[in-house]
């Protein structure tokens, strides 16, 4: 069942992305689990805080196509609070780090923050993480350290 929750929350995001939706929760033959808001009470009433860090990721990846950046940045910050423990980057690692350094350079410009904004600072730090890891692997992580850089620049 654990599986069958994740496969349909790719396809939920994938959806969501090209705009193409069904009914991913019919697969589950459980009238209690309707949509992805009883998806997230459930991995909340069961502490499921690996489900409950990619739903929290979906929806802030989710959110920002929409253009909704206050609710992907509360998204982000969901899934920090459930984040797991391993720091080794996995695509959700990957994704959460670069999303949130967007987020946060973008939130900070659009409120007119000021100096040392704890949005900038966060925008910075994730930025540093980005560059390590390009340090790593350079054709996975530099672009994405290049467009974060950029925002950093243009904040």
């Amino acid at each position: 069942m654990h599986s069958a929750k994740h496969a349909v929350l790719d396809n939920v995001l994938l959806g969501e992305l090209t705009g193409k939706s069904w009914d991913y929760f019919s697969v589950f033959n459980d009238s209690s689990i309707g949509n992805i808001k009883d998806l997230l009470v459930g991995a909340n009433s069961s502490s499921d805080n690996v489900l409950l860090h990619t739903i929290h990721l979906y929806n802030m990846m989710i959110a920002f196509w929409r253009g909704n950046y206050e609710a992907a940045e509360e998204s982000s910050s969901n899934a920090l609070k459930v984040q797991p423990a391993a720091r080794f980057p996995s695509l959700y690692l990957i994704c959460h780090i670069f999303f949130r350094g967007l987020l946060s350079f973008q939130q900070y410009r659009k409120n007119g923050g000021v100096g040392r904004d704890p949005r900038l600072v966060e925008g910075e730090k994730m930025m540093n993480v980005m560059k390590k890891w390009t340090l790593l692997c350079k054709d996975l992580f530099e672009n994405k350290w290049l467009l974060l850089k950029a925002e950093y620049f243009a904040s």
